[in-house]
């Protein structure tokens, strides 16, 4: 866990250490953007657009493209929590290798649902807590997203 103070310096409690321990990243490392968010779970955080180069889309690799790993932040393990997998057809308008695409920012909402932006096919896709398809809400590009609470009126 790595602890900033609030002048920026890192704090003396901060644990260095890979977040991902295992599976075993690829030797040549990964690439993609990272992006990571915290479940209501403080003991699991969701890390996605990392994969390995050399393979990204061999779905026979672990580290392929187009996923969201769940860690669990004691051990350092990452299962793989959602895929969009390569038999989704591309977005109209969207030129996308094998129907993969990399995933950005993520939030959990107080439910569990992780809401993550899915750039390239300009929507932000839903998932229950289990990883499971809810809804994908069309918006275009995103990069990140953030959930909070909605108050209506009552008129």
């Amino acid at each position: 866990v790595q602890v900033f103070n609030v002048d920026g310096t890192i704090g003396t409690n901060s644990k260095k250490g890979a977040l991902i321990k295992s599976p075993a990243l690829p030797q040549g490392g990964i690439t993609g953007n990272f992006f990571a968010t915290f479940s209501n779970d403080p003991n699991v955080f969701y890390v996605s657009s990392i994969y390995d180069e050399n393979n990204k889309f061999d779905t026979n690799n672990f580290y392929h493209e187009g996923q969201i790993f769940k860690v669990n932040a004691n051990t350092g393990v990452a299962t793989s929590f959602y895929d969009i997998g390569p038999s989704e057809a591309p977005s109209a308008g969207i030129d996308r290798n094998r129907g993969f695409t990399q995933l950005h920012g993520m939030a959990v909402d107080s439910a569990g649902r992780v809401f993550v932006a899915d750039r390239q096919n300009a929507r932000v896709t839903v998932l229950s807590n289990q990883g499971a398809v809810l809804k994908h809400l069309p918006i275009s590009k995103p990069d990140s997203v953030a959930v909070g609470t909605c108050h209506q009126d009552a008129d």
